[in-house]
């Protein structure tokens, strides 16, 4: 009904019609005989139907036309159901198969009635009774889309109740919160102290040896926060730079120190030993000792005019 429906509004019956006839004619007697009347005739026929296909999907989505189908996936209590307008904008719609099919929605056996006929009142009742269908859809996505509870876990017997989960999820950038920057607050979004020209990719040096020692090392309490170990960061920093074995640019090092951390400390309530701290927060806290230590790295232009104030100068409130 769909496609003889959408022939009668476009006014294209007659040419559907002689198109037909002279593809019949036009067809050849073997299918390995080459026939350009007949590929051509084929290439109209298919953006004819084109035409009258989207032409019923345009209906389909301003209420023109009312669509039934059969939801998918079956059921035994499946009959066929109204098709709410606004699900032919989620949904593709296949005439020749009589199906239409979408992320969250399917139907099979789709049929396309005319409704523009009916009067108001009737064309009321029918608007009604789909946005009740849409509302009842869309709360079964949302309930779908609500993640099942996770279960608690049992708190040891000497511990608060709720502790035991506080420190785990406890981290060093937690404790101290960054400003984000624009974009994400993913750590390759912070741009605090990498130099202007964009530098080398900031992705740690994966090859370079960082060093077989214990972990957990018992970590004293400084003014960087408790259980944190940017003290041993900053000394690794101090160290290679005696060495002169630090990276090229900040963003590289910081790199380096981030993945240095991360296989030497492991977050550990016994000794006291939090998580490693992420790249941006190492470069927030430890990115003027890095330029001080290698003055030969040239520093972005907020630093350097940083650096450059006297320290008795007045500052704007």
């Amino acid at each position: 009904m769909g496609r003889e429906y959408a022939a009668q509004e476009l006014n294209l019956e007659a040419i559907r019609d002689l198109l037909e006839e002279e593809a019949i004619l036009a067809q050849p007697f073997s299918p390995n005989d080459n026939s350009p009347d007949y590929e051509r005739l084929q290439r109209q026929l298919v953006s004819l139907v084109l035409r009258m296909d989207m032409k019923v999907l345009e209906d389909l989505r301003s209420g023109a036309l009312l669509g039934f189908g059969i939801r998918l996936p079956l059921r035994p209590s499946s009959a066929p159901t109204p098709i709410p307008r606004g699900l032919w904008y989620l949904m593709s719609f296949n005439m020749d198969d009589c199906t239409a099919a979408g992320p969250q929605w399917s139907y099979r056996d789709v049929r396309v009635i005319n409704i523009r006929s009916m009067g108001a009142p009737e064309r009321r009742e029918i608007d009604r009774g789909l946005a009740i269908l849409a509302a009842k859809l869309e709360a079964e996505e949302r309930a779908m889309a609500v993640p099942p509870p996770t279960e608690q876990t049992a708190c040891a017997p000497n511990s608060l109740p709720g502790k035991e989960d506080e420190a785990v999820v406890l981290t060093e950038s937690n404790q101290f919160p960054m400003p984000e920057t624009e974009g994400t607050a993913s750590d390759t979004n912070i741009n605090l102290a990498i130099p202007e020209d964009g530098g080398d990719p900031d992705v740690p040096a994966a090859q370079e040896d960082v060093g077989a020692s214990p972990q957990n090392e018992t970590v004293r309490g400084t003014p960087y926060g408790p259980w944190s170990v940017m003290p041993q960061i900053e000394e690794e920093l101090r160290s290679r730079a005696a060495a002169k074995q630090c990276k090229k640019s900040l963003a590289l090092e910081r790199g380096y120190l981030e993945h240095w951390a991360g296989k030497k400390f492991k977050r550990d309530e016994a000794t006291k030993t939090g998580d490693s701290p992420a790249k941006k927060w190492i470069a927030e806290k430890l990115g003027q000792l890095y330029y001080e230590l290698n003055p030969e790295t040239r520093r972005p232009r907020r630093l350097r005019q940083k650096s450059q104030t006297p320290a008795n100068s007045p500052t704007k409130s």
